[in-house]
């Protein structure tokens, strides 16, 4: 079946506010973590490396419970649950779960940004 100009136009111009959604999360987190932490390398460790294990709960528990209930609602957003690992990288790389809960506090009421996907 071939799509009408005006379904593809619609369907190209979905692609364009889903990508640019995903750039705005994307440039989201790296700010966080850029604020968060003064070291460079480990600013970018942070945000490159995924299968952290979790041992900081209480930070885990308490930071992403703030990133998807009040900045994202990744509950609903694969997308924005792919993210999670950043998260998970600042507690464990000694960030006070506070601190970035605070960050978030400052970034997250200007978010208007859902549906990633």
């Amino acid at each position: 079946m071939n799509a009408s100009p005006q379904q593809w136009l619609k369907t190209a111009e979905e692609l364009q506010t889903m990508k640019a959604k995903r750039a705005f999360l994307d440039d989201f987190m790296q700010y966080l973590v850029k604020n968060l932490v003064d070291d460079q390398e480990l600013a970018n460790k942070i945000i490159t490396s995924r299968g952290t294990s979790i041992t900081n709960f209480h930070c885990h528990e308490v930071v992403v419970k703030q990133f998807l209930g009040h900045c994202f609602h990744g509950s609903k957003d694969s997308y924005a649950l792919s993210k999670v690992y950043m998260l998970v990288n600042l507690c464990e790389n000694g960030v006070d779960a506070q601190r970035i809960v605070d960050h978030m506090k400052v970034m997250c009421p200007h978010i208007d940004v859902h549906n990633f996907v």
